[in-house]
């Protein structure tokens, strides 16, 4: 997956949440390396639990199946191969996450709904 380009109303919050995240977000999966680097890209693992900051929100179905961790909504993404994609939105920073099914039920969601929360609610246009 392609390193994202926020925009400058999330890159700097983004920078911040992807230091933030801690050295293990899956259960002996550690923080390693991105490839390319990026400030906003973390991989934890092998296979990789992916976090990208910064992401759009795509395009989905409003009946798209949403799940509410922390007061922080992560809509379901069609599945990447073998590993769950989940994207938040109606936060101010938007967080793409790919977790492995080798590492499910992993509680990866509550640890950056954490994170994502702190920077509080997307703003109304």
């Amino acid at each position: 997956m392609s390193p994202p380009a926020p925009g400058p109303g999330q890159a700097s919050a983004c920078r911040h949440l992807i230091a933030a995240l801690p050295d293990d977000l899956a259960p002996r999966q550690h923080r390693r390396a991105t490839q390319p680097v990026s400030p906003y890209t973390a991989v934890f693992g092998a296979p990789a639990v992916i976090v990208r900051c910064g992401v759009p929100v795509p395009a989905h179905d409003p009946m798209s199946f949403v799940e509410q961790v922390d007061g922080v909504d992560w809509l379901q993404l069609p599945p990447l191969g073998p590993a769950e994609h989940y994207v938040s939105f109606h936060s101010r920073v938007v967080v793409d996450v790919v977790v492995p099914h080798a590492y499910l039920p992993a509680d990866v969601l509550p640890a950056l709904s954490a994170l994502v929360a702190a920077y509080g609610p997307a703003r109304s246009a």
